[in-house]
């Protein structure tokens, strides 16, 4: 990790959002050379080493992400690395996340967040990436919607591309089993994040109740073995749509994120 007492590069750091498996987010002030309106932004300091090959690997999807304009993906504004180490920086999203909310949302809200999420993972899918870390802590509230972030910790979709690790059990919940037990990462395994991040957020329980801390592989097992159910506290609606897209064929989830999307609108809009 970097020494976030000094500075980032030519990016000053105010404060420190959290830590994570992957790195960690910190408030930071950018440098004039962006002409940005704001005088904040998010840096995220990544925990992987950048030699030579990761930092082409990195740059490469990056560029592929970059390319991909939608309204609902938290901006990528910049990246680099320091000290052996990556960082991208994104905008920053004043309402906070589902996970960390700066007021809490509304029910509506929420749907309509997730309803945001959904369609910035579209975006990614149609071209050829999946999110793959999708979580209440990177669906961001802005304004009336919200914006998916973490974009940068995406991976290309590609034939064989598995998960490569397991993370900590708090995430562990929003990864479909079968992406943990190697199936390709792409559509359907982040509608079911989609689906999970939304039963969480709105029940504030867990699919697979209540996950053992005592180690990461207890907590994998249980994963592995316990079917999802869902908590008390959704509308019939809510329930249908979310058991749809937990169904545990790939092929029997909705299509697409969009689609996924669209009926979140609809749940929105009479709620």
């Amino acid at each position: 990790m970097l020494d976030t007492s000094r500075p980032i590069a030519d990016y000053e750091p105010i404060e420190e959002l959290g830590r994570g498996s992957h790195g960690e987010c910190i408030v930071a002030r950018p440098p004039s050379r962006l002409g940005l309106a704001g005088d904040r932004v998010v840096l995220k300091v990544h925990a992987t080493a950048a030699g030579p090959d990761a930092r082409r690997r990195v740059a490469d999807e990056l560029r592929q992400i970059s390319s991909v304009e939608a309204p609902s993906l938290v901006a990528l504004l910049d990246a680099g690395h320091q000290d052996g180490t990556i960082f991208t920086v994104t905008e920053l999203c004043a309402g906070g996340s589902l996970a960390r909310p700066a007021t809490a949302p509304t029910r509506a809200q929420t749907l309509r967040a997730v309803a945001d999420a959904a369609r910035g993972a579209h975006a990614l899918h149609e071209a050829g990436i999946a999110h793959r870390a999708i979580k209440p802590s990177n669906v961001m509230l802005d304004g009336a919607g919200g914006k998916l972030a973490d974009v940068g910790l995406a991976h290309l979709l590609a034939p064989g591309q598995t998960v490569t690790g397991i993370g900590p059990v708090g995430a562990m919940e929003f990864t479909e089993p079968g992406a943990l037990l190697g199936r390709p990462a792409g559509r359907a395994s982040d509608i079911w994040a989609l689906a999970v991040t939304l039963h969480r957020s709105l029940t504030s329980a867990s699919v697979f109740g209540e996950l053992p801390t005592e180690s990461v592989f207890a907590a994998l097992r249980h994963v592995l073995e316990t079917p999802p159910a869902l908590a008390d506290g959704l509308s019939d609606e809510e329930a249908e749509l979310i058991s749809w897209c937990l169904s545990a064929e790939r092929a029997d989830r909705p299509a697409t994120a969009e689609l996924l999307a669209g009926e979140l609108d609809r749940l929105a809009a009479t709620t």
